[in-house]
């Protein structure tokens, strides 16, 4: 299972490491806050370091979005699966708004 720190001194996110990160069947991903990540999983525990791009975020929980987002839609059927839930919930949402009026 590749574990990875999202950072800025990691290797350039794209379409090619989606594609080579959708064939595991895990991922863990690593984001620091503010001031980053102990040195000791750097060195001990990653596997791959990755960064969305080269401008700075108050914590790494937004590119693991990013990554997440990214690696998903390449799953067969997870789009449209979303395609039938995501109306299911918007209607019964609705249906709960409409009767508490």
């Amino acid at each position: 299972m590749p574990i990875i720190l999202l950072i800025p001194q990691g290797r350039l996110f794209s379409q090619s490491v989606t594609q080579e990160l959708v064939l595991h069947p895990r991922l863990m991903l690593i984001c620091g806050h503010y001031e980053g990540l102990d040195e000791r999983v750097c060195e001990h525990l990653a596997t791959d370091e990755i960064s969305i791009g080269d401008y700075v975020l108050s914590g790494g929980e937004l590119a693991a979005l990013v990554v997440v987002d990214a690696v998903v839609r390449l799953i067969p059927g997870v789009l449209v699966l979303g395609q039938i839930i995501i109306p299911r919930i918007r209607k019964a949402f609705q249906s709960r708004k409409a009767k508490r009026g």
